[in-house]
């Protein structure tokens, strides 16, 4: 009986976070996945000069996920049209919005999810960042997916990036630590 008080006193969302956890290291485990690498950064333009360029862009942005930093990230699009401004889209963990959880410049285009540091996974330009462009403004409000969120094993943020980079016909695959990329979603 006290381990089962002492248990049960244990608060909620630290239950839930160790459940969640064991969860993710269990998934990324049968993946052989370890930990995100970083592409090099300084291929990149910076986020103002980004806004300064005549040409249409698609950055996918990932984000280390909290008390998850060296094994998952959440990943989310930025795009730029060629003659317009920089937008953010994702699916977030909350409902909200138009698009229930599919959000539409919820935070900063580099903002953070709460573990400290974003960076550039993958960027395009030209026609292949115009399709993509296209398919996620067009298709975000009918994202088959878009009232639901699991962080396990989807769909979530990286659910939603690899389904819209599959829809516009591109041919790039998240990493592993992109846990729910691989969740099949209303296909």
């Amino acid at each position: 009986m006290p381990n089962q008080l002492r248990r049960s006193a244990m608060p909620l969302t630290i239950r839930i976070l160790a459940c969640w956890s064991t969860v993710v290291v269990v998934a990324l485990a049968t993946c052989n996945c370890v930990a995100h690498s970083t592409p090099d950064q300084a291929q990149f333009v910076s986020i103002d000069d980004l806004r300064k360029l005549d040409e249409p862009i698609a950055r996918i942005y990932a984000a280390p996920i909290p008390q998850l930093e060296h094994m998952a990230v959440h990943c989310w699009f930025a795009i730029k049209p060629a003659d317009g401004d920089v937008d953010r889209w994702e699916l977030w963990q909350t409902a909200g919005g138009p698009y229930e959880h599919v959000r539409h410049n919820l935070m900063s285009i580099e903002g953070d999810v709460g573990a400290g540091g974003t960076f550039v996974l993958r960027e395009w330009r030209g026609a292949t960042a115009t399709t993509l462009i296209e398919t996620i403004v067009n298709e975000s409000p009918n994202y088959p997916c878009r009232a639901d969120y699991r962080a396990y094993p989807g769909p979530n943020s990286n659910t939603y990036v690899q389904w819209m980079l599959d829809r516009a016909g591109v041919d790039y695959r998240l990493p592993c630590a992109a846990v729910g990329a691989g969740y099949r979603c209303g296909d």
